[in-house]
């Protein structure tokens, strides 16, 4: 880890060498080789906590195991279910869930709650609530009622298929399982990743970006509108001052838990920005674990989000746990199909989940000005 770090301060001091030379085509490679470093030393952070299998849940790894290989489910204590596939056993369905979360870095960051079903709301409370002043005898007029808003994620199913050719799953000495589970989740991970920000809200997740907006703040404007603050320049992001603003427009209940969500090309922009005190603003991680920092929060790199161009929505700013509901539908489903792609045999892994942003107060959108 140490060299890693080493190299992630040298890769940093090259590319303020390149800013200072004006020197655009080495400050894109450099920036692509520092996030290529920062993912890679959030990925053995990663690795290395990651939890111990668990045990007790052998025989059901063996049986699932033995299914992959075989198709045989003799000694299978799952269900099939109505399509006449196979429940994922619990100890594989966590295994799908641990990827998802070191791939899709918004599934990380937002609220994610299990359902039985696809039929699920929550509500949430927009205050309304009234109060008054009296005297010790006077009489304590009736205030006004709490007022209540539905939240129902908009729900989908998203589907994998993994192939595996029978030379491989006859191998012994071949992880079939490990091999088959991680493709299946990093495929999960790609299509979710642009669901929860992009989603059309039909046939999957409501994306966090899809809310309408407004420039108005919190005070002045309705419930289901995201606050946007315009970068001041036409399809460009040259003031350091917006985002400062951001952060001073989230309420400060929403601060100490929240972060950044920008794209590898829109951080390359950030990275030149300086504060008033001619300092960079963007603060490279050199410590395991501990990620890029933005004016103290904490910076996420999300290939989805939009690049920086006229009426794009480039980055946001708040706390994802509040802003944003992701419901998964218990439990992931495998079929197994040695015939359409002979001599492969693919696994088709299904599973419902929904999405829809939660608290529009919670996440400020910077949008990058039309002219």
């Amino acid at each position: 880890m140490d060299n890693l770090t080493n190299e992630l301060n040298k890769l940093d001091y090259e590319f303020k060498s390149a800013l200072t030379r004006n020197d655009e085509v080495a400050q894109t490679r450099l920036n692509d080789a520092m996030c290529d470093l920062e993912a890679k030393m959030r990925d053995m952070f990663k690795t290395g906590n990651r939890p111990e299998v668990d045990v007790e849940a052998a025989e059901g790894k063996s049986a699932f195991n033995s299914f992959l290989r075989s198709g045989e489910t003799k000694s299978m204590s799952v269900a099939v279910n109505a399509d006449g596939g196979y429940a994922v056993p619990k100890v594989v369905d966590n295994v799908i869930s641990n990827r998802l979360v070191e791939v899709s870095d918004l599934r990380g960051l937002a609220t994610v709650i299990n359902v039985s079903s696809d039929k699920y709301s929550k509500l949430h409370n927009i205050g309304g609530t009234g109060s008054g002043w009296v005297g010790e005898t006077d009489a304590r007029p009736e205030t006004a009622t709490p007022k209540f808003v539905e939240i129902t994620p908009s729900f989908g199913e998203v589907y994998a298929n993994a192939f595996i050719t029978q030379f491989y799953l006859h191998d012994a000495m071949f992880d079939a399982e490990a091999f088959i589970t991680s493709e299946a989740a990093t495929e999960f991970a790609r299509a979710e990743g642009n669901a929860f920000l992009l989603g059309d809200g039909v046939k999957k997740p409501k994306g966090l970006l899809t809310a309408t907006t407004a420039a108005t703040k919190d005070s002045a404007r309705a419930f289901g509108t995201v606050q946007h603050i315009a970068s001041g320049a036409a399809a460009a992001l040259t003031n350091p001052d917006k985002l400062i603003e951001m952060t001073q427009s989230l309420k400060a209940g929403f601060r100490p838990g929240a972060s950044w969500g920008f794209n590898r090309s829109t951080i390359g922009v950030i990275r030149s920005f300086k504060d008033a005190n001619g300092r960079y603003m963007l603060e490279p991680s050199y410590q395991a674990g501990q990620p890029s920092t933005l004016l103290g929060y904490t910076v996420n790199e999300l290939e989805d989000m939009p690049d920086i161009a006229a009426g794009n929505i480039a980055g946001f700013f708040g706390d994802l746990k509040a802003a944003y509901l992701i419901a998964d539908v218990t439990g992931t489903s495998v079929l197994r199909d040695p015939y359409t792609t002979k001599p492969s045999v693919c696994f088709y892994f299904t599973k419902r989940v929904g999405g829809t942003i939660a608290d529009t107060e919670a996440v400020k959108f910077l949008k990058i000005a039309a002219s």
